[in-house]
């Protein structure tokens, strides 16, 4: 698909896997540049190796149990995953690149095609070239970036009912079931896209950051300087925090009804 070299080199040597007491370490190279994103809770303490195992189509995700957890140190930061049962924190541990999620649990369709404006510049971008990427979204918003992701900032949101896909053995996330099919029908090219971006900020599709409370309700609050204390502490409830419950949106009209009507009899 591309026409010119890859800037970075799209394989590196092996990384080391060590494991002492529960904890892996996966070496990489170095994250002492400034960033936002930070370690926790990989994916609000969703099963990633269910994911493997669900029906296609399925919006019914498997959350993992404390009692079944293992933390791994990934770009000097550390990331606990939860499973259900032991077997599936067994089957993690014997084959870490196969389970963890790629792109880092993040949309991989905006990873692939949502970019800083700066970085669709054809005569500066080491990651895409002029009318190669018909689908790469670099608008501004305003003065600004309207989209702000790059190597110091992440954060594009996992759909973690209705945004997943196993894709060639491996699990990927979108935002949503919509762009979830937008990215499979151009899966091979956005998957290319995305790593060659992956690789050459992080340096191995096997380093950098991983999702740890990036959604569809709290994308704005990734995009930040600094990911809020909240995010990545506490799992996401069997319900999920991406889109508000029925209860929460019966109050929410309730609500609403009476306000309405308290301004229709002042008048």
């Amino acid at each position: 698909m591309f026409s010119r070299p890859f800037p970075v080199a799209l394989s590196a040597l092996p990384c080391a896997l060590l494991v002492f007491f529960n904890v892996a370490s996966v070496e990489a190279s170095d994250m002492s540049f400034t960033h936002n994103w930070r370690g926790g809770l990989m994916l609000g303490g969703v099963d990633v190796v269910a994911y493997h195992t669900m029906d296609p189509g399925s919006e019914s995700p498997i959350y993992g149990q404390a009692q079944w957890s293992h933390t791994i140190t990934r770009s000097a930061e550390n990331y606990t995953f939860y499973f259900s049962s032991n077997a599936n924190l067994n089957l993690f541990t014997s084959n870490l690149t196969k389970y963890i999620p790629r792109n880092g649990g993040y949309c991989s369709w905006g990873f692939a095609n949502e970019w800083r404006s700066e970085d669709c510049d054809a005569d500066f971008s080491p990651h895409i070239w002029e009318g190669e990427c018909s689908e790469c979204d670099c608008a501004k918003s305003g003065s600004g970036n309207k989209w702000l992701w790059g190597r110091d900032v992440m954060g594009p949101p996992a759909g973690l009912r209705d945004g997943w896909s196993i894709y060639n053995g491996q699990l990927y996330f979108n935002i949503w079931n919509s762009y979830r099919v937008r990215w499979l029908t151009q899966a091979e090219e956005n998957i290319e896209r995305a790593n060659v971006r992956w690789i050459s900020y992080f340096g191995s599709l096997d380093a950098g950051p991983l999702n740890v409370g990036c959604y569809p309700d709290t994308w704005q609050q990734c995009s930040t300087a600094e990911y809020p204390s909240s995010l990545g502490v506490q799992p996401v409830n069997e319900t999920g925090r991406e889109k508000p419950s029925s209860s929460y949106m019966h109050t929410y009209s309730v609500v609403a009804m009476s306000v309405l009507a308290f301004f229709v009899q002042l008048f």
